[in-house]
């Protein structure tokens, strides 16, 4: 049996990179047909694909340049180019074995959640391995403890997923722009944070960071929602608030 965190996440052995916690056997207790692939495999196609993508960026950036100042460009470099864009299209076919995961109906129906950032978010994301959603919060990073929001510390371990919280911050700004419904929910959120500002000055001192402020916060609840919204897909709960 895998360790047991104390906040209901199993601790895998040989966890991938950036010594994500990610649980090592998902698929034991879901309730449904288990796909060929298991999920912490989308966090490895999914860092394949950005990885691509990179390198297709900084080249194609290069050979801007070089071609803005009239210089020269080696064959090959175009060639290397081509290579890389795909290699970048292979690895945004593959994300697509996303769509056997038993998750997939939820992210689907959010428009602004493609089939990368899905499995990025599913790669490192199990929502049956936390037994209620302040758990499944408290490993995403969006927890808050103690009145204060988590975030990293020099020095000390994180206590969350990194990557998975960057990963929602994303499917958040994702949502704001391309999904009318959670935009707007995201606008009324802001308003109340900018309008409890008149009255208490949360968001700090009177600047143009103020409405900046209020944004990430609404950004914020947006990525909470989710998670929740995620989590009681997988529990067959109702989505409450």
């Amino acid at each position: 049996m895998p360790a047991q965190r104390g906040d209901g996440a199993h601790i895998a052995i040989d966890a991938p990179l950036h010594n994500a916690p990610i649980p090592p056997h998902y698929f034991d207790i879901w309730p449904y047909p288990q796909p060929d692939i298991s999920v912490n495999e989308f966090d490895a196609l999914y860092r394949d694909y950005k990885q691509y993508q990179k390198m297709r960026i900084s080249r194609e950036n290069y050979l801007r340049a070089r071609t803005q100042l009239g210089l020269q460009v080696h064959p090959r470099l175009v060639e290397s180019l081509l290579v890389y864009e795909s290699l970048e299209k292979q690895a945004e076919g593959d994300l697509s074995l996303v769509k056997s995961d038993p998750l997939w109906p939820a992210f689907e129906s959010l428009k602004g959640i493609n089939v990368v950032l899905a499995a990025g978010i599913r790669g490192l994301f199990d929502p049956l391995a936390f037994p209620n959603v302040q758990k499944a919060w408290k490993f995403a990073g969006y927890a808050v403890i103690d009145g204060q929001g988590q975030r990293k510390t020099r020095g000390q371990k994180a206590g969350f997923c990194v990557p998975l919280k960057t990963r929602l911050w994303q499917a958040a700004d994702c949502l704001w722009r391309a999904n009318p419904e959670w935009r707007q929910i995201g606008r009324n959120y802001k308003a109340r944070q900018l309008w409890l500002h008149r009255h208490d000055g949360s968001l700090g001192k009177e600047g143009k960071g103020i409405r900046g402020h209020a944004h990430n916060r609404a950004l914020r609840y947006l990525a909470k929602r989710l998670v929740k919204y995620l989590w009681c897909y997988a529990h067959k709960a109702p989505m409450i608030g």
